[in-house]
């Protein structure tokens, strides 16, 4: 969470990969590796430190794990990824959303009507609405009404929303009006996500090796 400048920072575009799963248990196994995240070395990251946005695939949902290129190894390269302990918690939850949720790292202008607003992270955004890198301290309380600007490349939207949800990190904006920006802020934002690398998870990861995993 940063001030807001005269002009808004470019944002640096993340290395995008959607990494299926056949279940929640498999993913469990996949989490058990060692904190962090491993993807197997079938898309070439970025370098070491370079931001990473992993969108991981459920039968029945999808979630965003937002982190960095960490160590590479032969087998892959683990993403260093504070949230990946939640991300458990969220997978086992079987949350029914009603918009499909792309991850992203927009910046964002938010706060209260009238008030200076502060600069985040949009860590994802949906027809519905967007999570953003401000908890309750910074951005307010569930019900509060906050006025946000999304800044990408493609355009520039103006959003007013509502707070559904804030924790200590992040908070949930859901959507009461848009202007005409917004839509093709999101399709930019799909459209990169159109281009990801893929990976589905199978027996030759290293989660499903005892010795590979206690190497």
């Amino acid at each position: 969470m940063i001030r807001r400048y005269h002009a808004p920072p470019s944002p640096a575009a993340s290395w995008l990969v959607r990494y299926g799963f056949e279940s929640a248990q498999s993913l469990v196994k996949h989490l058990s590796l060692m904190e962090g995240f491993f993807v197997p070395r079938r898309p070439l990251p970025g370098d070491e430190g370079a931001r990473v946005i992993v969108e991981i695939g459920l039968p029945d949902n999808v979630h965003c794990l937002h982190g960095r290129v960490g160590k590479s190894f032969a087998d892959g390269v683990w993403v260093e990824a504070p949230s990946a302990g939640s991300l458990l918690r969220r997978a086992l939850e079987r949350t029914t959303r009603l918009h499909r949720r792309f991850g992203c790292d927009l910046f964002v202008e938010a706060g209260h009507p009238g008030a200076e607003p502060w600069m985040y992270r949009s860590l994802d955004l949906s027809a519905g609405g967007l999570e953003v890198s401000g908890g309750t301290l910074e951005l307010g309380m569930p019900g509060d009404e906050v006025k946000a600007t999304l800044v990408a490349r493609e355009a520039i939207a103006t959003v007013r929303a509502k707070i559904a949800w804030s924790g200590t990190r992040s908070s949930g904006l859901q959507l009461l009006d848009a202007d005409a920006s917004f839509g093709n802020v999101l399709l930019a934002v799909e459209d990169r996500w159109r281009a990801a690398q893929e990976i589905t998870h199978d027996d030759a990861c290293i989660c499903a090796d005892p010795l590979r995993r206690a190497g």
